[in-house]
């Protein structure tokens, strides 16, 4: 049986299990933090929070999928089944990704696995909606049922990274007991029910506001919510802001924010003014510059924490000379990761050292990175382009964000170094740029992936193995694709530790693509913020936080 509270499993494993710990858990530096226990001393029994982030969307509802503004307005939410439990790893989630085992029962209380883990059994808690229904098995039921008919993301996860059953996926067992049934059990199964799109809703209210044309209350959940957690909407302004509020009825501990305004502030440097007045409390994706100057401004504080998230270096297969491995190789080898991370991102992330983020915990791989100029032009020799060839590059400040730009030219110099010469293309527009990309419209492109779910096989799965709807590049290795397999299907422990290490290797040896930076997530703040917990989805749960005078 699976409990409240469960701890991240210790491997130990050698000096190379040890020396991978003591890389994905190095504290990451950053302006001082709060003094917690001040704040809280000194709080007022209730506070206003506004939130300025770069877009909100135009319906309360994730379909249609609007991108990251439907992560603002869905994960404060929260209302899921579980949610990541950082609270006991280092600098809570700060410094320490949380993984598979980090998990808390929210509208869950325990799960437990049937003997061939194709079954999950949640057993729910007493909680009750802003209506005032209480939550039943029907309303997890409904709610996956419903997110599954309406969400080509939703069905991606569940039915091709998952291996849920698409009839008979939901088994409601009693009022407070349901059932989850997969065709095969993957290491995900569980941590499928905690991203943005997996909220629970008060079905007994949905179906109301349902008719025959609309039978999951789409029309009515564009401006309304029925859920579980701590918060309901008190005003929505399509596209500009949502004003959230106490739900009364909410079942769970939360600090002092009773209004949380979320504001769309397009500007990056309009929500960094706004943050230094003091008119707002948290800023969203600003650039690093903004970040860099605010760690010195008085009142603000700018945690810098680990993410899942990767920049990389995207070599398109179906080009006769990229797909040669020794000129991956040797392109590898010319690139200067630390140069990229001082330059391009201000120090604001890690070199990638392996195909896997060194964020993961899993033992280092004899195969890591390495810069060697001379060794990358004997190895383009012998590829058979001792005069190096043309190459045309493709970046966006779109994605990964503006360090594109400054990272695409440090690249043109130190491939250069090596007879490599490359043209740069900026293509402005971040529709026309992931067009390209999932089409495969280009040679080289820098690019980022973010997984919604921080774990190597959702990572590998999506990005990298063959078939993946974002492998546009062409790289096809049926030894990979065969380890992202075993990755999925083995349960946490030393055994997937294993197997993650070797597929980190095999991402340096086979390069499905070139990783450059391990990210980070950046967090603005006032000072008098605290309550902060660092989740692997890199977002502000506002339920949490206290806010001090």
């Amino acid at each position: 049986m699976q409990h409240l509270g469960i701890t991240r499993s210790l491997v130990i494993g050698g000096l190379m299990t040890l020396a991978m710990g003591l890389l994905s858990n190095t504290a990451l530096a950053q302006s001082p933090l709060p003094d917690e226990a001040a704040i809280r001393a000194n709080a007022p029994a209730s506070a206003t929070f506004v939130y300025a982030v770069p877009s909100v969307t135009t319906t309360l509802d994730y379909q249609p999928y609007e991108g990251d503004a439907n992560r603002f307005v869905d994960i404060p939410l929260e209302s899921k089944l579980i949610l990541y439990d950082p609270t006991k790893l280092a600098g809570q989630g700060c410094e320490q990704l949380a993984s598979l085992t980090d998990l808390k029962g929210d509208l869950a209380t325990e799960w437990s696995y049937s003997g061939d883990r194709k079954t999950i059994t949640f057993k729910l808690r007493d909680a009750k909606s802003e209506y005032g229904n209480t939550l039943t098995a029907e309303d997890v039921k409904w709610s996956i049922e419903r997110t599954m008919a309406l969400s080509p993301i939703a069905k991606f996860n569940y039915f091709s990274i998952a291996d849920y059953k698409k009839e008979g996926a939901v088994t409601v067992v009693d009022d407070r007991t349901v059932q989850i049934n997969v065709n095969s059990p993957t290491a995900l199964d569980v941590v499928e029910n905690l991203v943005f799109f997996a909220i629970i809703y008060d079905s007994t209210e949905a179906k109301k506001h349902a008719t025959e044309a609309d039978p999951w209350a789409v029309d009515w959940l564009k401006t309304h919510t029925a859920n579980f957690g701590p918060w309901k909407i008190a005003d929505f302004q399509p596209g500009q802001q949502v004003t959230y509020e106490p739900n009364p009825n909410y079942y769970g501990e939360r600090g002092n924010i009773t209004k949380f305004i979320l504001r769309a502030v397009p500007d990056a440097s309009t929500r960094r003014q706004l943050l230094e007045a003091g008119s707002v409390d948290w800023a969203a994706r600003l650039s690093l510059n903004d970040y860099k100057s605010l760690q010195n401004a008085a009142g603000v504080t700018v945690r810098m924490c680990q993410s899942p998230n990767r920049d990389n270096l995207v070599l398109n297969l179906k080009n006769d000379i990229l797909k040669n491995d020794q000129v991956r190789a040797a392109i590898s080898m010319a690139i200067d990761r630390q140069a990229i991370v001082d330059g391009a991102y201000l120090g604001f992330g890690k070199p990638a050292v392996t195909g896997l983020s060194s964020y993961y915990s899993y033992p280092t791989p004899d195969a890591t990175y390495t810069y060697d100029v001379e060794k990358a032009k004997a190895t383009l020799a012998a590829a058979g382009y001792p005069n190096g060839f043309e190459l045309k590059l493709l970046y966006s400040p779109s994605r990964p964000g503006p360090m594109a730009q400054q990272s695409a030219i440090l690249m043109q110099s130190m491939l250069g170094k090596i007879g490599i010469k490359v043209t740069l293309e900026q293509v402005a527009s971040g529709t026309e740029f992931s067009d390209r990309f999932l089409k495969g419209h280009y040679d080289a492109i820098v690019w980022q992936e973010p997984p919604l779910i921080a774990d190597p096989y959702f990572s590998a799965a999506i990005y990298n193995m063959s078939g993946s709807f974002q492998n546009s590049f062409g790289f096809n290795s049926p030894e990979y694709d065969q380890l992202v397999r075993d990755v999925a299907t083995t349960a946490p422990g030393p055994d997937r530790d294993a197997k993650m290490s070797e597929l980190a290797g095999l991402g340096v040896t086979a390069y499905p693509v070139i990783y450059l930076v391990d990210d980070v997530f950046l967090q603005a703040h006032r000072a008098n913020i605290a309550g902060y917990v660092a989740r692997p989805d890199g977002e502000v749960y506002a339920s949490e936080l206290v806010k001090g005078n």
